[in-house]
């Protein structure tokens, strides 16, 4: 399904965003919604980032149009062929002829599945519309008249006078006219998905060794899955084994766990489809979803595990975050769960801090220094993080000058870091708040490597408002951006070093 729509949404009683392509899935709602903190159903505020074929429906969408209409009417626009397309233009242009003022969106998904009931002539002028009415005698009066004056006729008139009489239109892809009623389907439209029965579907086939073309016999499989039934797909794509077969992510329960990781063991997959369904049935896939961001996995084993032991998601986490971070401040990346989480990680007896994150017992955050006086300060916490304690107090083996400096930094001494960033009066404001995060974030020798997207959600920026900061602060050189790779050769977030 193409997409049709990105939007930008806003919690109503939260200061959260989120992007979202749309037409959604299920799934993909409600991923959006956790990160809002809505549950799925309540209608959060939007915005257009981009359009997708479509741009004369812009001044039409009115904020009176919530999001799940929205996503009706880009469902049902993204699967549409060039014909629909074009016949869809024309009816909404009809309608536009009738009206003064803004198209319903009730309207507009009426027209969408009403594409079968017009006519779409390749024509996109008079003269062209004239000419093929004459050429396929829909011209009574033309019946008799000889070939040798053809030539002369006017055909524009003719076309003209065709499309007053029918009331067609023209369309970026051809000539519109309606010839029986319209189809009434909103007022029995089911506007939110219902939620599927697989936690991920995928597209399998067989890898084409010997050419570039696409695999043969593509089909779905959802999953979780028997045994018998990924055999039955096997023998079905014409594969011996798994391994030689290659499958694409479609749907899943968490879409951000899969985007950026390699998924090539089918059996893992469907372990973790398994985990999926059982989290979403027991009411803790949000819990799940924080702690595997915060925890920025990319492995589908750690995944799974992380799942089988949600209940001890603390004691889980800190082991996660000790084996697979190289981030060498975890205190940054618990932020991340202010994605999901209300509470998500608060056991029974847990309370919810000013911050945003959770606490085991008690009734709020501790204080810098009862966080010190705990001990070495490597383990993580789950509690309110306070401004301007980002960062955790050196452990032992750590050198004095990074007690120092962390000192320096409560006694404020951290404004010594951006006089000469403050002084530079050219470089524009959002570029000195992502100086002051990336620096915040950087080790000793000021590099970090947070993606685009970490950036925009912790400072509640736009990407693009990201990206221009990152770009400035290149320009004015207040920083060095290099490219990182994984292991199998795929991108990675950039690393930048704060100069």
């Amino acid at each position: 399904m193409n997409e049709v729509f990105r939007v930008e949404l806003f919690g109503e009683k939260t200061d959260r965003w989120c992007e979202l392509e749309l037409p959604a899935s299920y799934y993909g709602l409600q991923d959006a919604l956790d990160k809002l903190q809505m549950p799925l159903g309540d209608k959060p505020r939007w915005e257009y980032l981009e359009h997708h074929g479509f741009q004369f429906l812009h001044v039409h969408l009115t904020h009176e149009c919530d999001l799940y209409q929205l996503n009706a009417l880009a469902t049902c626009l993204g699967q549409m062929n060039g014909r629909e397309k074009t016949a869809f233009e024309g009816l909404f242009n009809m309608e536009v002829s009738k009206k003064y003022g803004p198209i319903s969106v009730a309207t507009m998904i009426n027209l969408a599945y009403s594409t079968d009931c017009c006519h779409v002539i390749n024509a996109t002028t008079d003269e062209q519309l004239g000419r093929f009415y004459a050429e396929n005698d829909f011209i009574p009066a033309l019946e008799k008249a000889p070939d040798s004056i053809f030539e002369y006729l006017d055909f524009e008139t003719l076309g003209r006078k065709a499309r007053f009489e029918e009331g067609g239109v023209f369309a970026s892809g051809g000539y519109v006219t309606q010839h029986t009623e319209l189809k009434q389907v909103y007022d029995s439209l089911a506007l939110l998905p219902e939620a599927p029965e697989y936690s991920i579907r995928l597209t399998v086939g067989r890898y084409p060794f010997h050419s570039n073309e696409q695999p043969d016999n593509m089909m779905y499989l959802d999953l979780p899955a028997t045994q018998e039934r990924l055999d039955a797909v096997l023998e079905a794509c014409g594969g011996a084994s798994w391994s030689e077969m290659v499958f694409r992510v479609e749907d899943s329960a968490m879409p951000a766990l899969l985007e950026n990781m390699d998924c090539d063991d089918i059996h893992e997959l469907n372990e973790l489809a398994k985990c999926f369904k059982e989290l979403s049935a027991q009411g803790e896939l949000s819990k799940f979803k924080a702690v595997i961001l915060a925890a920025d996995c990319h492995d589908i084993a750690a995944a799974v595990q992380i799942a089988e032991n949600l209940d001890d998601s603390q004691g889980q986490f800190y082991r996660h975050e000790n084996r697979h971070s190289s981030h060498a401040d975890p205190a940054p990346t618990l932020l991340k769960l202010g994605h999901y989480l209300r509470g998500a990680v608060c056991g029974a007896g847990g309370s919810q801090p000013s911050g945003g994150l959770c606490q085991p017992g008690g009734s709020g955050a501790e204080s810098p220094a009862a966080q010190r006086a705990g001990g070495d300060g490597r383990k993580l916490r789950l509690c309110g993080i306070q401004p301007g304690w980002n960062r955790p107090y050196p452990g032992p083996g750590e050198s004095c000058k990074a007690r120092e400096a962390d000192e320096d930094i409560r006694r404020g001494g951290t404004m010594s870091y951006f006089g000469t960033i403050y002084a530079d009066t050219e470089l524009p404001s959002r570029a000195k708040a992502v100086y002051m995060y990336l620096r915040d974030r950087s080790d000793a020798e000021g590099k970090c490597w947070p993606g685009i997207k970490t950036i925009a959600s912790d400072m509640k920026l736009s990407r693009s408002t990201v990206k221009r900061a990152l770009h400035d602060l290149e320009q004015h050189g207040y920083l060095q951006k290099d490219s990182r790779h994984r292991p199998n050769g795929s991108s990675s977030s950039n690393l930048y070093t704060v100069k």
